[in-house]
């Protein structure tokens, strides 16, 4: 079932970025239901570690442009993937969205992950 979805999500969700952390991997799920685009980031954690995201939204459409940030720390253990949050936006017919993803390990960005809609 996850593949049929993707397969459907394909055509408008474009990652454009896919990172390798070291031994973190970390990418942005999402898909669009119901004129929503929900959009939750993951991280598969290499080793134990405490680290810090943001998830920033920009929006572009009729009503204007818009960004949102949302940022927060989470600590991880080996072998765990984790969410780290969860977003969801309304979709208008013309509205176009990137969602950014950065992670932090120490100061340091260790992965990060974009994703476009349409």
């Amino acid at each position: 079932m996850r593949a049929f979805l993707l397969g459907l999500m394909l055509p408008t969700l474009v990652s454009v970025a896919h990172a390798n952390a070291g031994d973190h991997r970390v990418w942005i799920d999402a898909s669009v239901d119901k004129g929503l685009l929900i959009a939750q980031p993951r991280i598969e954690a290499g080793h134990d570690a405490m680290l810090d995201y943001e998830l920033i939204s920009t929006k572009a459409g009729k009503a204007g442009h818009s960004n949102s940030t949302q940022a927060g720390s989470v600590r991880v253990t080996q072998g765990e993937t984790r969410s780290l949050t969860r977003l969801r936006l309304s979709v208008a017919g013309d509205d176009k969205y990137v969602l950014s993803l950065r992670v932090y390990e120490g100061g340091a960005l260790i992965g990060e992950d974009s994703v476009s809609y349409p």
